[in-house]
C-alpha cells in the first residue's frame, strides 16, 4: 500500500459527509479535504492531557518533587532530554519517521503544542507497515483505531437486517394478492425513496433546500459527491432489499463495508467492487469519468483504457 499510494489516501469515511458540509460552506474543492496527502486515513483522535507540556512537568515533579516547576522546564528544553525519551520510546513504540525528526524536540521547547505532536504521532503510528503490526502483536490503540471500523458495518449490517426482517410480512401478503397489484406495488417500491434524510449521520437538514431536493431525487450533487453517492447507493440497495420477491436477496456481513467503501467512488477514476454492487453502482447517477468494475479480471484493462487516455 504504502508502494503504491505513498501518503496518499483518503480520510475516514464517517469524517467525509461533514468535510464535504465544510467545503460547501467553503466553496472550497471537496476532494481537498476528503483526500489526504499526509497519510491521515484514521479516524480522528480525541486530545487528552497525556501530550501536555504542564502534564509532562506534572509527573516528573511526582519523581523529583524537590526540583521547582521552573527548574524541570528548562531541563526537559535541554537537547538531550529528547535524545534520552526517544531512545525510550523507540524501543516501547515503534513508529515510521518520528525518531529522525525534530518534533519531541520542538514539543519539549514549545514550538508545537501537545495537539500537534498527537497528531504528528498517530500519522506514524497508522503507516500500514507500523500499525499493522501493532495491530497483530495486539497494541491496545492500534486495536481501539481498527475496531472502530467494523462497529461503523455491524451497525449498519443490524440495520439492514431489521429492515429486511419487518417487510417479510408485508411481501409475503402482497405476493398473495392479484398479479396487477403486485406489479403496482413493485413499480412503487422502484421509486420509492427509502433513506431517512433526517439521518444524523448524513446532515441532510444543514444543507441547501436546493440540494436537499436533488437528494430526494436520488440526483448525483456534485457539491456533495460522496453523501450524494452514498444516499442513492443505499436507497437502490432497500429497493432490492424489499422488492417484492418469492425470495428476498441476502443481506451479506460484507454488504455493509460495500456501502460504506462506495463513499470514495466520485473520487477515483475506477472502482472496483464485486458483481451485485456493480450492478447497483452502475444503475445510480455517477460522474461519467467514473469507472465501475466488477470482475476481477477486468480491472488489468480497465486500468490501461485509463492510462491510455492520458
Amino acid at each position: 500500500m504504502e508502494e503504491l499510494c505513498g501518503d496518499r489516501v483518503f480520510r475516514f469515511f464517517g469524517d467525509v459527509f461533514n468535510l464535504e458540509r465544510e467545503a460547501l460552506r467553503s466553496e472550497a474543492d471537496p476532494a481537498s479535504l476528503v483526500i489526504s496527502d499526509e497519510g491521515e486515513w484514521f479516524p480522528p483522535v480525541e486530545p487528552d492531557d497525556s501530550f501536555s507540556l504542564d502534564a509532562l512537568i506534572r509527573r516528573h515533579q511526582e519523581t523529583f518533587p524537590a526540583l521547582p516547576a521552573a527548574h524541570l522546564r528548562e531541563l526537559i528544553k535541554n537537547p538531550e532530554a529528547a535524545a534520552f525519551v526517544k531512545a525510550g520510546m523507540s524501543q516501547e513504540l515503534p513508529l515510521a519517521n518520528f525518531y529522525g525528526s525534530n518534533l519531541l524536540d520542538r514539543f519539549l521547547s514549545d514550538g508545537i503544542s501537545g495537539n500537534q505532536l498527537a497528531r504528528e504521532l498517530m500519522k506514524e503510528f497508522a503507516k500500514p507497515s507500523i500499525f499493522i503490526k501493532h495491530y497483530l502483536e495486539g497494541n491496545p490503540k492500534a486495536q481501539k483505531v481498527f475496531n472502530v471500523l467494523p462497529r461503523l458495518e455491524q451497525n449498519l449490517h443490524g440495520k439492514l437486517v431489521q429492515a429486511q426482517e419487518s417487510i417479510k410480512p408485508h411481501v409475503k401478503f402482497v405476493l398473495g394478492l392479484e398479479q396487477e397489484v403486485v406489479k403496482a406495488v413493485r413499480r412503487y417500491v422502484k421509486n420509492l425513496s427509502l433513506v431517512d434524510s433526517s439521518a444524523s449521520y448524513l446532515g441532510v437538514d444543514e444543507l441547501p433546500t436546493h440540494l436537499q431536493q436533488s437528494l430526494e431525487h436520488n440526483r448525483f450533487v456534485k457539491e456533495i459527491p460522496a453523501l450524494s453517492t452514498h444516499f442513492n447507493l443505499l436507497t437502490a440497495y432497500l429497493r432490492d432489499l424489499i422488492y417484492p420477491s418469492p425470495v428476498l436477496p441476502e443481506i451479506k456481513e460484507s454488504d455493509a463495508g460495500d456501502i460504506l467503501h462506495a463513499t470514495y467512488l466520485p473520487y477515483v477514476d475506477i472502482y472496483r467492487t464485486d458483481g451485485r454492487f456493480g450492478a447497483l453502482l452502475n444503475g445510480i447517477p455517477k460522474p461519467s469519468t467514473v469507472k465501475v468494475v466488477p470482475k476481477l479480471h477486468q480491472l488489468p484493462k480497465a486500468i490501461e483504457e485509463r492510462l491510455a487516455e492520458r
